[in-house]
């Protein structure tokens, strides 16, 4: 019946009352959400805030170092700056303490609310793929009160959580129990990545360069001078400095050697033991002709000596 009679009006009569109805609806849509939450709104408070600053981290040992502050509200504060209630800020993976007793009622707690932690990582150690090696460590923050309040949630602010020659990614994950759980992806920034490759490529091309010289002496079927084996066994005892200019690097025998120094090292030491076998089998044909040259240029000076005469 409603359609018959909408039917009837004329175009301009049906689009103005279609628009009045989208009006109606989207003015009680608006008034509907205003009106649902005005209490939450007003009595909702700002919760604490748990500020995490990543300090060091050691890859040999495996131990990710870091410090948990609290930034408490005007809400939970007295006048003299102490809480209203004690409280507790607790990391779960710790290996250091894990535990931060704040008390109320003494003055000025709310600023003795810092924990130091020591989270240690899954692969404790583990550094053989250097400087392409990833490590991972985790953290569980609490904040619990010691009254009978449910209401536990606080955020976190990782505005600090980096430090220079790694590489951090940050999962966070908030559970039901309103605690927070943190898995650190930490890796070797760009830069040190490209600067040890870079390096290794390095003492691959002067060791190869240095057997090519070694192999071209071979070959000329001359007496190498002796400070060829001076250069060639210096750069030996050469390489492992240079191999020490890498970042944070390992003690010797991880993957990237087998790649780049131990390659280096052994076509040095072809590079010498071909120069040493030139030098031994080949010096004794250049005393003879040193012998001709010396007696040659005392023949040369007694004659000049007798044309000036």
């Amino acid at each position: 019946m409603c359609a018959l009679l909408f039917c009837q009006y004329s175009i301009s009569q049906k689009l103005r009352y279609i628009f009045i109805f989208f009006l109606g609806i989207s003015m009680l849509c608006l008034f509907s959400h205003t009106y649902a939450q005005p209490d939450s709104a007003k009595t909702h408070e700002p919760p604490p805030v748990i500020s995490i600053n990543l300090i060091s981290f050691d890859p040999a040992v495996g131990d990710l170092f870091a410090r948990l502050a609290v930034t408490w509200p005007e809400h939970l504060l007295t006048a003299d700056k102490s809480l209203k209630k004690d409280a507790k800020l607790i990391e779960k993976f710790s290996t250091d303490d894990s535990i931060l007793q704040i008390n109320a009622g003494s003055s000025f707690s709310a600023f003795n609310s810092m924990l130091k932690t020591t989270s240690e990582v899954d692969d404790a150690g583990s550094q053989f793929t250097y400087p392409f090696d990833e490590h991972s460590a985790r953290m569980h923050i609490f904040l619990e009160y010691n009254e009978k309040d449910k209401d536990n949630t606080f955020i976190t602010d990782c505005r600090k959580c980096a430090f220079e020659g790694f590489s951090i990614t940050r999962n966070e994950h908030i559970n039901p129990d309103q605690s927070h759980s943190f898995e650190w992806i930490i890796s070797r920034s760009l830069a040190i990545k490209i600067f040890s490759v870079c390096v290794n490529i390095l003492m691959i091309v002067i060791a190869a360069s240095v057997l090519l010289m070694a192999i071209r002496i071979l070959h000329s079927q001359e007496a190498p001078q002796i400070s060829a084996l001076g250069f060639v066994g210096g750069l030996i005892f050469a390489m492992p400095a240079v191999r020490s200019l890498q970042p944070r690097i390992p003690p010797i025998g991880i993957l990237i050697d087998y790649v780049g120094f131990f390659w280096a090292e052994g076509l040095l030491i072809a590079a010498l033991l071909i120069v040493l076998f030139c030098w031994v089998s080949r010096s004794h044909q250049t005393q003879p002709n040193e012998e001709a040259e010396s007696s040659l240029d005392e023949g040369t000076e007694s004659l000049l000596g007798e044309d000036t005469e």
